[in-house]
């Protein structure tokens, strides 16, 4: 003999927007922020030694993955950043690391003032 079977009803919610309890909303701390800012510097330092684009990139792909959503929002802002650095051009990679750094900043300001994360 088979078992009968259960029917399931299915329920959908509105489409109402709905915030996340800010226990689930990431947070960037004032260490975090203070240590991307450092490692910038240290990474721009040790390309100006090397020369070395790919370990540039990974470097700042490793630190954009300590912001919240850093690796998809903010590390595509910094590639497009790198172009400013020409061997050629005197002080282009001082103007490239203080570009990174304001990229930064800006995605942190941003990123608080929509409420995507948290900064304490």
């Amino acid at each position: 003999m088979s078992k009968p079977r259960r029917s399931v009803t299915l329920q959908v919610e509105s489409l109402e927007e709905k915030t996340a309890p800010s226990s689930l909303v990431p947070v960037l701390t004032q260490h975090t922020f203070n240590r991307v800012l450092r490692d910038i510097d240290r990474a721009g330092g040790t390309f100006a030694k090397t020369r070395n684009a790919q370990q540039f990139e990974a470097k700042l792909f490793q630190i954009a993955s300590r912001v919240p959503f850093g690796r998809a929002e903010l590390f595509p802002t910094w590639q497009d950043t790198e172009s400013i650095y020409s061997p050629s051009d005197r002080g282009s990679g001082m103007v490239m690391i203080n570009e990174l750094k304001g990229n930064f900043v800006a995605y942190v300001q941003a990123g608080v003032q929509s409420g995507s994360f948290r900064f304490r």
